[in-house]
C-alpha cells in the first residue's frame, strides 16, 4: 500500500468545500479492500486517525484531518450493476451515476443538485435532492452497506456482521427504547443529524438496524466500499411552477396547501438569492420564491392565486431554471467578494419542521435587523430543510460567526428545530448535538465506542466539541 506526502498533495487534501484547513500527514489511493484493511492496521499501529474523503465537496469539514486520508474517488468508483437493486462502490461521483441510473429507467431523487460529490458522501451524509419530499433522504433508498471497520474487519449488512457488533448494539437497542429520551429522539425533525438513532426504533432485523445507523455517520463508523440501494422508476415532472411571494406568512400557507396536494417537489430561494437570478425569474417585490414540482397534472390553481406572481415553467426551460437553482450558492459567493464579506458555511445546515418555517424566518429576519447582519436563505422547505450563509468579515472577526451560530440555534430550539441537518455533523457544527440534547450525545457516544473503541475513524467530526473558529482558513468570498 502506498502513501504519499508531497506538499502539493497534502495542500489540496487540507481542505474541501467548507471552511476549513488541516494539514493530513499522509494520503493514500486504495485499489482494494486489502489495501484498506492494511491502511487501519498502518493506522493502528503509528495511532494515526483515518479520514475517507469522495468528490470533497463537503461543507462541513468532514472529509478533511489529521493522519491518513483516503481518496476513494480514484479506484473504487466501478457501478457494479443497475437495476431494482443497484450496487455501486463509494467513490463513484454523481455526475457518472446520475446519467448511467437514468438510462436504465430509474433516477436519484435524494441526491444533490452538485454533481461533483461522491455517492459515498451522500451515504455518509445522509443527503437530501429536490425530490426528497416525496422519496425521502438518501436513508430511504439504502438497502445494505459494506466496507471495512477501524480494527479492520469486513463489515456486510446483507451478510456479514461481526457478532460483537450485532450483540452490543441489540443490547443498546433495548436500553434506548426503555429511556426516557426515546420519544424526543423519534420526534425529532426529519433531517435532523447525527447518528440516526431513529435506526434503532425504525428497524427490527438487526441487520437494517445496523444499515441505517452507518447512513449519516460521516464517515466515523465504517469505511464505506460498496453500497446497494433501490432506485425509483424515474418520473418526468407534469408541472413545474415558479412561485414569488411578498410575505412568508403567504408562502407557508401556499406551501402546506401543495404539500397537501401531492408537490414532490419544494425549494425555496430567499430574497438575496432571487435577486442574483435571470431577470425572468426575479420579482422585484417579492421576499422569497418556491419552485414546485407535481409528478402528475394536478389542479392547483386555487391555490397559486395566493402567490404574488405565478410562472409555470415549460419543458425546454427547465433545465435553465434548474441550473440557476443549482448556481445560487457561487453567485451568493460572488456578491460578498465584491462587498468585501465572505460568505462561511458554519449556520447553513438548520432543519425543523416545514410547518414552523414562516415563524422562524419571521424570528431570523428580526434578528438580522437587529444585528445589522444580512444572511442569505435557500434550501430544501418542503422537508424542512433551510441553508442560512451569513456575510461577514472572516477575517477580521471570525468570532461573529459563532455569536450568529448560537444565537440562530436558540431561535431554532424554540421550535424542536436545530442546526445539524442535511450536510450532517462536521467540524462546524457537532457541539450543536450535545447544546440539543447531552442524553441523545451520549448514546451517540457509545454507538461509536461500539464501532470504533480505539476512535481512529474521523475522531473530530461527530464528537467535536473544538471552538467553532479552530482550523477556519476563509478565501472564498
Amino acid at each position: 500500500m502506498k502513501f504519499y506526502s508531497t506538499p502539493k498533495l497534502l495542500r489540496k487534501y487540507s481542505q474541501d468545500r467548507s471552511i476549513y484547513s488541516i494539514k493530513p500527514s499522509l494520503i493514500t489511493f486504495p485499489r482494494t479492500e486489502k489495501d484498506i484493511v492494511a491502511i487501519t492496521e498502518y493506522a493502528r499501529k503509528h495511532r494515526l486517525p483515518v479520514t475517507p474523503r469522495g468528490g470533497g465537496t463537503g461543507l462541513s469539514g468532514a472529509c478533511i484531518g489529521k493522519g491518513i486520508i483516503i481518496d476513494f474517488s480514484k479506484h473504487f468508483n466501478r457501478i457494479v450493476k443497475i437495476g431494482e437493486v443497484t450496487r455501486v462502490q463509494s467513490g463513484v461521483l454523481i455526475k457518472e451515476l446520475r446519467p448511467a441510473v437514468e438510462r436504465k429507467g430509474f433516477m436519484l431523487p435524494s441526491s444533490p443538485l452538485h454533481e461533483y460529490c461522491a455517492i459515498g458522501g451522500n451515504v455518509n451524509t445522509r443527503s437530501v435532492g429536490p425530490r426528497t419530499v416525496k422519496y425521502g433522504s438518501t436513508d430511504k433508498q439504502i438497502k445494505s452497506l459494506r466496507g471495512i471497520l477501524a480494527d479492520g474487519r469486513i463489515l456486510d449488512t446483507s451478510k456479514i456482521i461481526p457478532k460483537d457488533i450485532v450483540k452490543k448494539i441489540s443490547l443498546l437497542q433495548k436500553q434506548i427504547k426503555k429511556d426516557k429520551i426515546a420519544d424526543y429522539i423519534k420526534k425529532r425533525p426529519a433531517l435532523a443529524g447525527g447518528y440516526n438513532l431513529k435506526a434503532l426504533f425504525e428497524y427490527k432485523r438487526i441487520n437494517d438496524v445496523i444499515t441505517h445507523l452507518i447512513v449519516g455517520s460521516t464517515g466515523t463508523l465504517l469505511l464505506l466500499t460498496e453500497i446497494e440501494f433501490s432506485p425509483p422508476r424515474f418520473k418526468k415532472l407534469a408541472d413545474l411552477y415558479l412561485l414569488h411571494f411578498k410575505d412568508f406568512n403567504s408562502l407557508q400557507k401556499v406551501m402546506n396547501s401543495l404539500l397537501k396536494k401531492g408537490a414532490v417537489s419544494v425549494e425555496y430561494v430567499g430574497k438575496e438569492s432571487l435577486e442574483l437570478w435571470n431577470e425572468r425569474y426575479h420579482k422585484k417585490d417579492a421576499v422569497a420564491g418556491l419552485i414546485v414540482g407535481f409528478e402528475k397534472k394536478t389542479d392547483v390553481s386555487e391555490i397559486l392565486k395566493k402567490a404574488l406572481s405565478t410562472k409555470k415553467v415549460p419543458l425546454n426551460k427547465r433545465p435553465h431554471l434548474w441550473k440557476s437553482r443549482a448556481l445560487t450558492l457561487p453567485k451568493l459567493e460572488d456578491k460578498a467578494k465584491k462587498l468585501g464579506l465572505h460568505l462561511p458555511s458554519g449556520i447553513d445546515d438548520t432543519t425543523f419542521y416545514p410547518k414552523d418555517f414562516a415563524d422562524i424566518m419571521h424570528e431570523i429576519k428580526k434578528y438580522e435587523k437587529r444585528k445589522g447582519v444580512m444572511i442569505a436563505s435557500f434550501g430544501h422547505i418542503g422537508i424542512g430543510s433551510l441553508h442560512l450563509r451569513p456575510f461577514i468579515d472572516m477575517k477580521k472577526n471570525p468570532e461573529e460567526l459563532d455569536k450568529i451560530g448560537r444565537d440562530i440555534f436558540k431561535i431554532l430550539r424554540k421550535y424542536n428545530g436545530t442546526l445539524v441537518g442535511e450536510h450532517n455533523s462536521g467540524l462546524c457544527r457537532s457541539r450543536y448535538l450535545a447544546m440539543e440534547s447531552k442524553k441523545m450525545y451520549e448514546y451517540m457516544r457509545k454507538i461509536k465506542k461500539i464501532f470504533d473503541p480505539d476512535n481512529i475513524l474521523n475522531p473530530k467530526v461527530v464528537f467535536n466539541l473544538d471552538p467553532i473558529t479552530k482550523n477556519i482558513e476563509y478565501k472564498k468570498g
